[in-house]
């Protein structure tokens, strides 16, 4: 290759294996089985799943590994039809969160309306990763009737000559209006994304001030993934001195304009780390060391690419399994993605993850099963998605925690109508007597012997404190259905029979 650099090549799943197997031999471990176990993780915590349904691009730009120029080209262009859309909803449902992104425009698919329009009754919101381009004033107002959760917008340049230089395709100013009317329709769901690479870094700066013009409140950032194409075409990755320089004057133009700040983990070093996490006070910030973090996409993430095949991390091959016939939970805890949760969450990162992502393994974090447990509790509980109580299943056998009145207001609007409370649990042994049933009222210990398939927490105060008892207690905690009531009592009192909201 005429640039000098390595091809990108995804590796297989047999260099994970052997990762794994290394770090068992030089930390000691002789059972690898509990530690697997120690990362088995509930369908609450699959967060989202991403998936392609096209991997065609209206945009042709230089910093794309995947679609600039064919020949650098590393999905093939595939587009998932309605049917095998339709057929990967109903073996997935309920979804948490569905990103229509992974390597192309979804917005190019023909059928992405009619798609949303199945999956909404399946999933709790929708996210998007686009340029933007393909978005009329008559798709917005149609986004507008869709649980979204966020709009990430593609921008790489905050002027005209930047735009168009490094958004292939693009026109700066028909692209303005588009974000204009974005976020006045979705506030502060919308987005804007950003590659940095060194040809693009000053216009980059003037990005907060082009938003706040536009009415965007929030940008993330995220690093070049360098590729040959890229390379060959004079789009070159920061030095860290370079990047610590630009971020800088980034934060001081953030500040200056209102623009809140995220950040993909790879781009910023520890120094910058602390000063994003002083700026933005977001989860996106840490002031750890960035490198030497753990990587949350095996916990909480699935993608689908375009072939219908699942991943699990975007340098890797795909999971040998069909997403349009396997149904994800049966991989979310599967042994791949297990090692690589042990791995990231005990700091002794896998190849991969220090090829792509500058891991750097942390010889300071205790490698021990109670330690792995420590982490695994907090990053579970910190990243609990709940479903709203109206999609429990009728019939659904459930436990009811506490006994307060907001479950006896529940109760007596309707929801033991819809499924099977089995019981409410409380610290004390009793009772729950209603107008027209009375429910028994258990301890925590007396719940071994029930058979029950969903748990729903209506404590707004002591939730956490109750899932921790789970997972200290419930040897099936990940099998259960988690649901937490997130509204108060003035609004229960307005719902009808037909379900509740959170």
């Amino acid at each position: 290759m005429p640039s000098g650099l390595t091809e990108i090549v995804f590796p297989v799943v047999a260099s994970l294996e052997k990762d794994w197997e290394d770090f068992k031999r030089t930390c000691g471990i002789q059972d690898e089985t509990p530690y697997l176990d120690a990362v088995t993780m509930p369908d609450a915590c699959l967060v989202n799943i991403q998936i392609g349904i096209c991997t065609a691009c209206n945009y042709n730009c230089p910093m794309c590994f995947n679609h600039f120029d064919t020949h650098y080209g590393y999905y093939s262009n595939r587009w998932l039809s309605f049917d095998e859309f339709k057929q990967f909803i109903l073996i997935n449902t309920p979804i948490n969160d569905l990103t229509f992104a992974v390597s192309g425009e979804p917005f190019l698919h023909p059928d992405i309306f009619k798609m949303m329009d199945f999956a909404t009754p399946h999933v709790k919101s929708f996210t998007f990763s686009t340029n933007g381009a393909l978005l009329t004033d008559e798709k917005i107002e149609r986004l507008k009737t869709y649980p979204v959760n966020k709009i990430y917008l593609s921008i790489d340049g905050s002027d005209r000559e930047s735009y168009e230089t490094f958004r292939k395709n693009g026109v700066f100013e028909e692209i303005k209006p588009v974000i204009a009317k974005l976020a006045e329709a979705f506030g502060d769901k919308l987005i804007a994304a950003c590659t940095v690479f060194r040809e693009n870094r000053e216009s980059l700066v003037g990005m907060p001030k082009l938003l706040h013009e536009l009415g965007v409140a929030h940008m993330v950032l995220f690093r070049l993934f360098e590729h040959p194409g890229a390379h060959d075409k004079g789009i070159h990755k920061l030095s860290a001195r370079e990047m610590e320089a630009f971020m800088c004057d980034l934060l001081d133009a953030c500040d200056r304009y209102g623009i809140k700040a995220g950040w993909d983990t790879r781009a910023v070093n520890k120094t910058i780390a602390g000063k994003i996490a002083r700026h933005s006070h977001s989860r996106y910030a840490s002031d750890s060391s960035i490198y030497n973090a753990h990587c949350s996409i095996p916990f909480h993430n699935l993608l689908v690419d375009g072939e219908g095949n699942y991943n699990f991390c975007c340098s890797l091959e795909p999971i040998p399994a069909q997403a349009l016939t396997t149904p994800s939970r049966a991989l979310y805890n599967s042994r791949y993605i297990k090692i690589m949760r042990v791995m990231n969450m005990l700091r002794r990162f896998p190849s991969v993850c220090k090829k792509y992502c500058g891991k750097i393994d942390d010889p300071a974090m205790e490698v021990s099963l109670e330690n792995l447990k420590r982490l695994v509790k907090k990053e579970t509980f910190e990243s609990m998605t709940w479903r709203p109580v109206a999609r429990v299943e009728k019939g659904e056998s459930a436990l009811v925690v506490p006994s307060g009145t907001m479950t006896r207001i529940m109760l007596e609007n309707g929801l033991g109508t819809s499924i099977h409370v089995e019981a409410v649990i409380d610290r004390n042994a009793g009772a729950l007597s209603l107008d027209d049933k009375t429910l028994p009222l258990l301890t925590y210990d007396s719940i071994s012997s029930l058979h029950y398939d969903t748990v729903i927490i209506t404590s707004g105060a002591f939730w956490r404190e109750i899932l921790f008892w789970f997972y200290e207690n419930d040897p099936q905690w990940h099998e259960r259905q988690f649901y937490r009531i997130e509204i108060t009592q003035r609004e229960l009192l307005h719902l009808d029979n037909t379900g509740f909201i959170v």
